[in-house]
C-alpha cells in the first residue's frame, strides 16, 4: 500500500513539474510546437524554481528553421518571461498573434518593448514602450517608462505587475479605464 502511495505521489510531482517543459531551444529562446509549422515562445526554469533565464535584449524571430522545417513564431506562452529580472528589452515580430497570461510579469529590468510595425494584432504605437492590443486599444504590457497614447482605452490586468515602473505618462486620463 505504501509503495502505491509513493508511486502516486511521485507521479503527481512529475506531472506537475512538466508543466513548464519545452520542446526545443534555438539561439537561446525556448519553444513549444503548437501546430503544424507553428511554435510559441515558452517558459523555462533555471533550476532554482523560477524562470530567470532570459537576459538582456531578446528579439523574437518571425520564423525559425529546425531540422529543415520552417516554423512561424505565432505566440508568446503563458508566463513565458515571468520573473526574468535580467530581461532588458523585447522585440516582437509581425507573426505573433497571441500573448499569454502574465507573459511578462515580474520583469523589473524591462526598459524597452517594441512590436514590429505590420503586426495586425499588437502594436507599440507612438513609441509608447508597451504592447497594445490593436483591436481593443487595450494596453496589455508596460515597462519601466511607458507613455500611454490617447488611443488607449483600457489598461489590462497585470499590465504593470512588478514591472519596475519608474515613470508613466497618461496622455488622456479621462477616457482610460484601469482594471486593477
Amino acid at each position: 500500500m505504501k509503495t502505491k502511495q509513493l508511486f502516486l505521489s511521485l507521479l503527481v510531482l512529475l506531472t506537475s513539474s512538466s508543466a513548464y517543459a519545452y520542446d526545443f531551444e534555438l539561439n537561446g529562446i525556448y519553444y513549444n510546437t503548437t501546430g503544424q509549422n507553428t511554435v510559441e515562445v515558452t517558459y523555462v526554469e533555471n533550476g532554482s524554481g523560477n524562470a530567470d533565464f532570459y537576459y538582456g535584449d531578446v528579439i523574437i524571430p518571425q520564423s525559425i528553421v529546425r531540422n529543415g522545417v520552417t516554423y512561424s513564431v505565432t505566440s508568446i506562452g503563458d508566463g513565458a518571461f515571468v520573473d526574468c529580472s535580467g530581461l532588458t528589452s523585447i522585440e516582437i515580430p509581425n507573426s505573433v498573434t497571441s500573448i499569454g497570461y502574465r507573459a511578462f510579469s515580474w520583469c523589473p529590468g524591462l526598459t524597452s518593448i517594441v512590436v514590429n510595425s505590420g503586426n495586425s494584432t499588437f502594436d507599440s504605437r507612438n513609441d509608447c514602450n508597451a504592447i497594445i492590443e490593436t483591436a481593443s486599444n487595450k494596453l496589455i504590457v508596460g515597462c519601466k517608462t511607458t507613455v500611454i497614447p490617447n488611443s488607449v482605452t483600457s489598461i489590462g490586468e497585470f499590465a504593470f505587475s512588478s514591472s519596475g515602473l519608474t515613470s508613466i505618462v497618461i496622455t488622456n486620463i479621462n477616457d482610460v479605464v484601469l482594471i486593477i
